[in-house]
């Protein structure tokens, strides 16, 4: 049986590759989306800064530039909804 974090109407998965809405509707996440989640959770009500969140996600065989996480970041933004 999986574990759940809930956040207003979302269940997440402990490992963040899905979520539930309270609709009973499944969210994927990608490898980026749960850098992101992962790291979200233990600064809740915090402002990271651009260069934190690209550390976030970056990987050691790619460059990631700041347009990439403002990209990823409005995906993730579209995926979760209000």
């Amino acid at each position: 049986m999986s574990e759940y974090l809930y956040c207003g109407n979302l269940a997440f998965e402990t490992d963040f590759v899905h979520a539930f809405t309270s609709d009973k509707e499944k969210i994927k996440f990608t490898k980026h989306d749960r850098s992101l989640l992962k790291n979200f959770i233990p600064h809740q009500g915090k402002l990271l800064s651009r260069d934190r969140l690209m550390n976030f996600v970056q990987d050691p065989d790619n460059d990631t530039y700041d347009r990439n996480i403002d990209y990823l970041v409005s995906r993730l933004r579209r995926k979760l909804g209000d």
